[in-house]
């Protein structure tokens, strides 16, 4: 992100419960969403969240962007393997593989678009 110009800021919750599940697969998931920021949130991106919050029964992982976003109608073509809203360099695998990685954890992934921002959050529950 700083090599592009880019901000990044990132909220971190103290006292985050633990989670059941492969770290790794999670790891790979929360990289993937922000590399999919970096990727796709266009030229008129300048910064990027990282928020991680706890819930009453969970964990809360967000990236938020002031990109482009992606239409309401491209959200499912997004979310499906090899999907792709417009060529890229990528695989069209991020988010499914986000989106895998929550479900194996018994959670979602929801992505929200709205004017100026995106977001895309995985709530991971408690087990």
């Amino acid at each position: 992100a700083l090599e592009q110009g880019i901000a990044f800021q990132s909220a971190i919750a103290n006292n985050l419960p633990q989670l059941s599940g492969d770290a790794v697969m999670l790891e790979q998931a929360v990289l993937n969403l922000l590399t999919n920021a970096l990727l796709h949130g266009g030229t008129g991106l300048t910064q990027i969240e990282l928020n991680c919050s706890a819930t009453a029964d969970g964990v809360v992982i967000a990236v938020v962007d002031n990109g482009k976003g992606i239409a309401e109608a491209d959200i499912a073509t997004a979310m499906a393997h090899f999907g792709q809203v417009e060529p890229s360099m990528g695989s069209g695998l991020g988010l499914p593989i986000a989106l895998a990685v929550a479900e194996a954890f018994g959670g979602s992934v929801t992505p929200k678009s709205g004017k100026g921002q995106f977001s895309i959050s995985m709530v991971l529950p408690i087990r």
